[in-house]
């Protein structure tokens, strides 16, 4: 799976999907782990943990709502201090690691992980 999301100068990222069992029954609850790396994999935002946000095995999680980051290009390089800079240049790709906890309404141990580059061409892209 690869997907790609282009960034503007928004600081927030809808983040969507849905999750079926084997038998293409939807999941009821699950929690999540997401993780933002760059190019070098390097972790530049997260872990962060999303607790019982499925429906139908819907979720819709707002990345940067509770804990910001700006990806859009800026001249500032301090990543440790609000507001927090990813983009040193336009057109930088990142990486979002998805790790799902299925069954469980709080993150514990992943059962599945998206993003992760396996099998090959598990890889979650998008660009700031």
């Amino acid at each position: 799976m690869e997907t790609l999301i282009l960034i503007g100068t928004s600081t927030l990222v809808s983040f969507q999907g849905k999750l079926v069992d084997s038998n293409n029954v939807p999941v009821e609850t699950a929690s999540f782990r997401i993780t933002i790396k760059n190019e070098g994999d390097s972790i530049i935002w997260g872990p962060h943990i999303f607790n019982n946000t499925v429906s139908k095995g819907i979720y819709n999680l707002l990345l940067g709502e509770t804990n910001e980051f700006y990806l859009v290009p800026c001249s500032f390089s301090s990543k440790t201090t609000p507001p927090f800079c990813f983009a040193k240049r336009r057109n930088s790709k990142y990486k979002i690691l998805l790790e799902v906890n299925i069954g469980n309404e709080t993150f514990g141990t992943p059962d599945v992980t998206y993003g992760d580059n396996s099998p090959g061409e598990d890889v979650i892209w998008f660009m700031g």
